[in-house]
């Protein structure tokens, strides 16, 4: 809501002052009729926040299972990448060290014995030539780090 998180309860109430001042055609209430069209906006414009409220709450609670919005999601990624969806297999690979061929920043690709793979760094940018240690497999990604030789 805008300037709820600034103003907090003030801006909440600002802004539907300023839905229910757009609806009519006087500021100040001079006599009943206009006190009457006031107090009808003011009640209006709740109800329509708190339906809007409502709305939002029973859409984040229904939605994700309703059968009509079912493909409208992602669905939480696996952890794990089952074997057969693997296009390699680099398990083998962890904890041993390997050369770097080429700089890696953040990727690149280093040779493990007679075996040239696509790495990736650990986040740090490691230059070409240098001896690697791989941290993780995770399918077909293989993170290295830089070793101290």
């Amino acid at each position: 809501l805008p300037g709820f998180g600034v103003f907090g309860v003030g801006g909440l109430a600002l802004t539907i002052l300023g839905v229910v001042l757009m609806s009519q055609t006087f500021v100040i209430p001079r006599n009943a009729y206009q006190l009457t069209v006031l107090t009808k906006g003011v009640w209006i414009a709740l109800g329509g926040f708190i339906g809007i409220g409502f709305g939002l709450i029973a859409a984040r609670l229904f939605l994700p299972r309703a059968a009509l919005a079912s493909g409208l999601a992602m669905a939480e990624p696996e952890p794990e990448i089952e074997q057969s969806e693997r296009l390699a297999v680099f398990d083998e690979l962890l904890h041993q060290t390997g050369t770097t061929t080429t700089p890696l920043r953040p990727a690149g690709k280093a040779r493990f014995e007679d075996r040239l793979v696509a790495v990736v760094s650990d986040g740090s940018a490691i230059e070409a030539g240098q001896s690697v240690r791989v941290i993780e497999v995770l399918g077909n990604r293989v993170t290295v780090e830089a070793t101290d030789n």
